[in-house]
C-alpha cells in the first residue's frame, strides 16, 4: 500500500472511485460448483451389487452404498467429480458394524 493511501491512525483511506472489476467467466471443465448428472454412475449403481443408489446433488455425487459394504469410513461416497467417485470405489470392502450386522 503506498504511503498517500494509509493514515497512521485511521488505517487505509479508501478512495471513491469505482473499480471495475474483472468478469467471472465459467469453464464447465475447471468449475466443480455444478456438476453434471453422471450416466455413467447411475449405470454403475445399477449393475453394481456393492452400490444400493446414485444421488446427483448439483455440486457432487453421492453413493450410497448397499448394507454390508463400507468405504472404510462410512456407508456412502460423496465426492466432487467421478474418477473420485470410482478411486473410493475400488476400496470399498465387506462391513461388519453393527448397523451392518443387524440385516
Amino acid at each position: 500500500m503506498n504511503k498517500d493511501n494509509f493514515d497512521p491512525l485511521k488505517g487505509p483511506i479508501y478512495s471513491s472511485k469505482k473499480i471495475r472489476l474483472k468478469t467471472w467467466e465459467y469453464d464447465p471443465a475447471t468449475d466443480t460448483s455444478l456438476q453434471p448428472y453422471s450416466e455413467k454412475l447411475e449405470a454403475l449403481a445399477e449393475a453394481d451389487e456393492r452400490i444400493d443408489e446414485y444421488e446427483h446433488g448439483g455440486e457432487s455425487h453421492w453413493l450410497h452404498l448397499a448394507d454390508g459394504w463400507t468405504d472404510g469410513e462410512c456407508h456412502t461416497i460423496h465426492e466432487t467429480t467421478v474418477q473420485e467417485c470410482l478411486d473410493i470405489l475400488a476400496g470399498v470392502e465387506r462391513c461388519n458394524c453393527v448397523h451392518c450386522s443387524q440385516e
